[in-house]
């Protein structure tokens, strides 16, 4: 977690949001926009498909999850694993912190917080193959 956190504050060659989360989209009548922009910061992107992916797990759309992998175009130098690690962090942050949700039942956060661990520790391979497991299994959170 503690590289993460590194990596978090590390200011990155794009311009990224910063909160990157699904209650900063907008419908528009062209698509999906963005709204929120006095965040954006100039930092690593793989923070915002971090943060993105983190609250697409919280709220139970793993399937999302690699849907949202599947349409993100990587730059050349993206390191996923570190988007995992973000991922983890925040979801982290939200079962522990002074920020958790309240709402999460035990079983729930308990559900969350192996992830998280899960996306903290483990390789992208081995992510994946834990993450194709959970959507056969149909697991939800």
């Amino acid at each position: 977690m503690k590289q993460a956190a590194y990596h978090y504050l590390d200011q990155g060659p794009t311009l990224i949001h910063g909160n990157f989360l699904p209650f900063s989209w907008i419908r528009t009548g062209t698509g999906v926009g963005i709204s929120d922009f006095e965040s954006m910061i100039c930092g690593r992107p793989e923070i915002d498909l971090g943060l993105l992916l983190s609250h697409l797990l919280l709220a139970g759309l793993v399937e999302h999850f690699f849907y949202a992998l599947s349409y993100y175009r990587l730059p050349e130098s993206f390191e996923l694993t570190l988007a995992f690690k973000i991922a983890g962090a925040e979801i982290f942050r939200r079962c522990i912190g002074p920020d958790a949700l309240g709402c999460l039942t035990p079983q729930t956060k308990e559900n969350l917080l192996s992830t998280s661990y899960m996306l903290l520790t483990e390789e992208k391979e081995v992510l994946f193959q834990s993450i194709r497991k959970m959507l056969n299994r149909q697991l939800t959170f």
